[in-house]
C-alpha cells in the first residue's frame, strides 16, 4: 500500500505537468490533489487515516511532488524559446 502511495505521487508529477499551465499554480494543484486523495481514503475506507506512516508519506510525498513539479513546470514550460 505504501509503494502505491509513493507511485500515485510520482505519476502526479506528470499529471501536474500536463495540466497546470504556470509556475505560480503548481502547489496549488498539487495541494489540491492531496486533499482530494485525503478525501477519497476516507470515503473508501470509511475510516479517518490515524497510521503516521500514511500521514508522513502524505506530507513528504506533497512537499516533494510540489518542488519537483515547480521544477519542471519552470524549466520545461515557462523557460521555453519563445517562437517569433
Amino acid at each position: 500500500a505504501w509503494l502505491a502511495m509513493v507511485l500515485t505521487y510520482f505519476s502526479c508529477l506528470g499529471l501536474a505537468y500536463g495540466v497546470v499551465q504556470a509556475t505560480r499554480r503548481s502547489w496549488d494543484y498539487v495541494v489540491t490533489s492531496s486533499v482530494v486523495h485525503l478525501v477519497l481514503c476516507v470515503i473508501v475506507n470509511q475510516a479517518f487515516p490515524v497510521n503516521w506512516i500514511w500521514w508522513l508519506t502524505l506530507l513528504l510525498a506533497s512537499a516533494l511532488v510540489s518542488v519537483a513539479a515547480e521544477f519542471v513546470i519552470y524549466h520545461l514550460r515557462d523557460m521555453r524559446d519563445i517562437q517569433l
